[in-house]
C-alpha cells in the first residue's frame, strides 16, 4: 500500500500523493507531519527477515519537544534538514545535536526524545522502520548500554538509499522485492563502509571507501607478510608470532576464511613468482635463490609436483603460445 501518513497515526492517509512535494509545504493549513512513503499492512511477508515494514519521507510542519518515543521494531531515523536536539539511549542524560546528514538506528524498545524547538519548519527527514536486524547483524552497532548507534554521513551514501527506497511503490511481488533489494544495500552500506569515530562512544562515519573487516585485514596481513618473505625460509611459527597469534590460531581461521593452510598460500605465491622469473629468462638456480627453494633441483621437483610439468617445459608451452 502507498500512501501519505501521518507520522502518529500511519495508517492516517492525509494528501492524495500528487498534492505532498518536497519544499512545497508553505502556507496554509499543513499538518504537524506530512509524510511521502509507504508501509506494508499485510502478513503476506511476515515471515522474511530482515524486512521492511515502513519507509517515509518526513516533512514536519511543527517543533517542539517531544514525549519519550519507543518502539518495538527497529528503526534507522535521518536528518535531511537541522533537526535539532536528541535524547537517546536507555541510560544517556547528554542531548545530541542532529544536523543535517546524521542517521540514529534505535534497537527494538531503545527510548529517545526530539527536541526541535526553535527550527524553521518544514523540517525534513526518513526513516525506515524493519524488524531482523539481529540476524542482520547490526547489533553489533547497538550492543551498549544505551542501545543505539550514531552514523555520519557527509557523502550522502545512506541518505540516498533511504530516499529511494522510500520514494518506491510497493505493491507487487516484485516492488517488494525490489524494495527489500535496496534495504539490504543499506545492511550492506552499514557493515562495510563504515568506521568508528572513537572508542568512547558509539558514532560511525560513512565513507564510499569500503572498511575492511577483521577478517580481511587479517588475510591482508598475513598474505603481505608472506610475500616480503618469498624469497627466505618461513615457519608456520614465523607467520603466527608477525600476527601475534598461535599457530594454532593461525591455521584454523586461516583455512576457515580461505580453504587452504598458510604454507599452502606461501607455497602457490613462490611458484607464481617463479613463473614470472622465468619468462623474464632467469636461471633456475637464480629463481630457486628468489623464491625461497634450498636449489635449482628442489625448485624444479617442487614446480613439477605443482603444476604437472617442469620448469623448461613450463616455459616452453608459455613463449609457443
Amino acid at each position: 500500500m502507498y500512501i501519505i501518513a501521518n507520522k502518529e497515526s500511519p495508517g492516517e492517509i492525509l494528501y492524495d500523493e500528487e498534492q505532498i512535494k518536497p519544499r512545497e509545504l508553505t502556507g496554509g493549513v499543513m499538518p504537524e507531519a506530512a509524510n511521502r512513503g509507504f508501509i506494508f499492512d499485510g502478513t503476506e511477508y511476515s515471515k522474511i527477515s530482515p524486512r521492511v515494514i515502513s519507509a517515509i519521507l518526513n516533512f514536519q510542519n511543527t517543533t517542539g519537544l517531544s514525549g519519550i518515543l519507543r518502539k518495538k521494531e527497529w528503526v534507522l531515523d535521518y536528518t535531511v534538514d537541522d533537526c535539532g536536539l536528541c535524547l537517546a539511549g536507555h541510560h544517556s542524560r547528554k542531548w545530541l545535536s542532529r544536523t543535517s546528514g546524521i542517521a540514529h538506528l534505535y534497537a527494538p524498545d531503545t527510548p529517545y526524545r526530539e527536541d526541535t524547538r526553535g527550527l524553521d519548519v518544514p523540517i525534513e527527514s526518513r526513516y525506515i522502520i524493519f524488524t531482523g536486524g539481529e540476524p542482520a547483524g547490526l547489533d553489533k552497532f547497538t550492543g551498549n548500554k544505551d542501545g543505539f548507534a550514531r552514523f555520519h554521513d557527509p557523502e550522502n551514501l545512506l541518505g540516498n538509499l533511504l530516499y529511494n527506497i522510500a520514494s518506491s511503490k510497493p505493491g507487487t511481488e516484485r516492488s517488494f522485492w525490489e524494495t527489500q533489494s535496496i534495504f539490504y544495500s543499506i545492511i550492506e552500506l552499514l557493515h562495510r563502509n563504515t568506521a568508528k569515530m572513537n572508542d568512547t562512544d558509539n558514532s560511525w562515519a560513512i565513507s564510499s571507501d569500503k572498511v575492511q573487516t577483521e577478517d580481511e585485514l587479517f588475510i591482508e596481513k598475513a598474505e603481505g607478510f608472506m610475500r616480503k618473505k618469498l624469497s627466505e625460509y618461513v615457519e608456520l611459527d614465523d607467520i603466527a608470532h608477525f600476527l601475534n597469534v598461535s599457530p594454532s590460531t593461525l591455521s584454523h581461521k586461516y583455512r576457515k576464511l580461505t580453504g587452504r593452510s598458510p604454507l599452502d598460500s606461501l607455497l602457490n605465491m613462490r611458484i607464481n613468482e617463479a613463473k614470472t622469473l622465468l619468462l623474464r629468462g632467469e636461471k633456475l638456480k637464480t629463481i630457486a635463490y628468489k623464491t625461497g627453494f634450498y636449489d635449482e633441483f628442489h625448485f624444479s621437483k617442487t614446480f613439477r609436483k605443482r603444476t604437472g610439468i617442469p620448469p623448461r617445459k613450463f616455459l616452453r608451452n608459455s613463449t609457443a603460445k
